[in-house]
């Protein structure tokens, strides 16, 4: 795997065989669990691996979403310009989720995956995202911000994990955390696959 710097963060260089882009949470990064398992997954797979790693400041600037909306713009079709295979996986997390609908769906297939991990549904465009695509959403009944199950298309795969929070972690510690990981993980994988 080669790891090459793009504008707003990097570029993991697999096989090859298709193309994942991940935008995490504000706090939670791609070294956050979730986010390093189906990274890891996803170059097993041999896809090249975009990440969007720019951080930005606490206290957003009131032109914010124009800010936010340009760099992943930048980035994605600076990751676009690289790809190498057919197939697109696309994975945001929380506030990525918001840069997931921002992203252009003329680049990107019909079979493409769209991989929405604590949406913010409370948003109409993150909603109308999940709606407009074939989308798997992972969720905790206990993430007051992101669990609004009247909120959740019927049309798309899911999975809701009792009792976790917005990092899907468990109240029953650890081990029931990693329990609720592997199943994400297991489930993002069977999503993954693709018809050959």
């Amino acid at each position: 795997m080669k790891e090459i710097a793009v504008s707003g963060g990097t570029f993991l260089e697999s096989d090859g065989k298709g193309l994942a882009l991940v935008l995490p949470g504000r706090d939670y990064t791609v070294l956050g669990p979730m986010l390093y398992y189906i990274i890891e997954l996803l170059l097993q797979k041999g896809f090249d691996v975009g990440l969007f790693e720019k951080r930005y400041e606490r206290q957003a600037p009131p032109d914010w979403n124009e800010v936010y909306a340009r760099d992943i713009a930048i980035w994605a079709d600076e990751c676009l310009s690289r790809q190498r295979g057919q197939r697109k996986v696309l994975v945001g997390k929380s506030l990525g989720t918001i840069g997931l609908s921002l992203l252009n769906r003329a680049k990107f297939p019909k079979d493409a995956k769209w991989i929405w991990l604590t949406p913010l549904l409370s948003r109409d465009e993150v909603r109308d995202g999940i709606v407009h695509g074939d989308s798997f959403v992972a969720v905790g009944t206990e993430d007051q911000s992101c669990y609004l199950p009247d909120r959740l298309p019927a049309s798309c795969v899911k999975l809701i994990v009792e009792g976790a929070d917005h990092s899907l972690d468990h109240p029953d510690g650890p081990m029931e955390s990693i329990r609720i990981l592997q199943r994400l993980i297991a489930a993002i994988d069977q999503f993954v696959t693709f018809e050959t």
